[in-house]
């Protein structure tokens, strides 16, 4: 009985490694892990999502504006807790999760894409195995380094020999030493310097590919999160019924192209955040496992919560701009508002200021560092799993 058992053992494990190494789980994987979380998040990016829209091409009164200015119309979501807070008391929990159905099918199909080609990208260029044979020579490294200077002063700590300290010799060995470690310190983080950049492409091009084959679908999550049948005042209203005849609705209106609106937009957005999110995500995890011997959950949300603040920085403009060219009024097949990526970046920031390319920045950071957070955890507990 001992030998059955321990036979079929080997062979549970054997097809859980052939399963685990096929190429096509890690698009799985990554479409489940950041489903999962969009299912807690989706709240808070229907938030950001109306205050981006929200005063769109309006300009901001200042001290300097005449008394005959006619003053701007009052903010209905003031920020992320107060906007939460106005959508739950008019819409209640359909409100809050508006968009959800599309929310999760775009996450799914886009991640499932950004994060499998993401790992497949990092596979071909070797990137894991080369910086923990960075890391482990950096450590084998400041190793020699303490030896060298423990070997100076004396074994056991005590002094050495003072005519030997002061030797010219000795002045020479130290000089070559300090320059034998700036040489391997310089060397270390150039290779770094590469190896992030190669993370940074990689995240990028992922991100693009999965941004543009999953658009549809964040063209009708943005415009169904916009819609409110109790405020109305905030942004173009389009009152869908659900996903599937929200794509029937916009196909019909201008076929396949339609279908693509906005797709430009929205791999610039998605180019920038990815390849700041996987690029930063590995670089935290390595660092602080590194630095901090942390492991597991602890590791992975700490990581996640860092690499937050970099997509926040960097993607919220083109967030902005991706939601507006989506969810702008369309007359005989073009946007009444924005004629391209660049015009809305202009027209956005002549009537607004940067601050516009900056509206929703606060419910985009609350939700992005609990969703790359859980999508990572997800992830991470996924890869064990399968």
């Amino acid at each position: 009985m001992s030998s059955d058992s321990s036979s079929a053992k080997p062979a549970h494990g054997s097809g859980r490694g052939v399963l685990s190494s096929l190429p096509w789980m890690d698009f799985l994987r990554g479409g489940l892990a950041t489903s999962a979380a969009t299912l807690f998040t989706n709240p808070l990016e229907v938030i950001k999502v109306r205050m981006q829209v929200q005063g769109e091409l309006q300009r901001r009164l200042t001290v300097h504006a005449s008394a005959t200015s006619a003053p701007p119309p009052a903010l209905l979501y003031r920020n992320a807790w107060q906007g939460l807070g106005v959508i739950w008391r008019a819409e209640g929990l359909r409100g809050v999760q508006k968009g959800l159905m599309p929310a999760v099918a775009y996450q799914f199909s886009m991640n499932g894409i950004r994060l499998g080609t993401y790992s497949v990208l990092k596979s071909a260029l070797d990137i894991e195995s080369r910086t923990a044979q960075l890391q482990s020579e950096h450590r084998e490294q400041k190793r020699r380094e303490k030896l060298a200077r423990e070997l100076r002063r004396g074994a056991g700590g005590s002094p050495a020999d003072p005519q030997l300290l002061h030797s010219a010799d000795e002045e020479a060995n130290q000089k070559a030493d300090r320059e034998l470690m700036w040489a391997e310190r310089a060397r270390y983080y150039g290779a770094q310097a590469v190896l992030g950049g190669q993370r940074i492409a990689a995240g990028a091009g992922a991100g693009v590919l999965g941004a543009v084959v999953a658009s549809p679908l964040y063209l009708v999550k943005t415009r169904m999160q916009v819609s409110s049948p109790v405020n109305p005042s905030v942004g173009a209203q389009r009152n869908y019924s659900g996903m599937r005849s929200a794509l029937r609705e916009v196909y019909k209106e201008g076929g396949v192209r339609e279908l693509w609106r906005g797709s430009r937009a929205a791999s610039l957005r998605v180019a920038g955040g990815s390849s700041a999110q996987l690029g930063s995500y590995d670089w935290c995890k390595s660092t602080l496992q590194y630095n901090t011997g942390f492991s597991g959950a602890p590791l992975h949300l700490l990581a996640s919560l860092y690499s937050g603040v970099f997509v926040v920085l960097v993607m919220n403009p083109f967030d902005v701009v991706s939601t507006r060219i989506y969810n702008q009024p369309i007359v005989d097949g073009r946007g009444t508002l924005y004629e391209g990526v660049a015009d809305c970046f202009r027209k956005t920031v002549r009537t607004e200021g940067m601050r516009g390319l900056y509206k929703g920045v606060i419910a985009h950071w609350l939700r992005v560092g609990p969703h790359t957070c859980l999508t990572f955890v997800f992830l991470e507990q996924l890869r064990s799993f399968w």
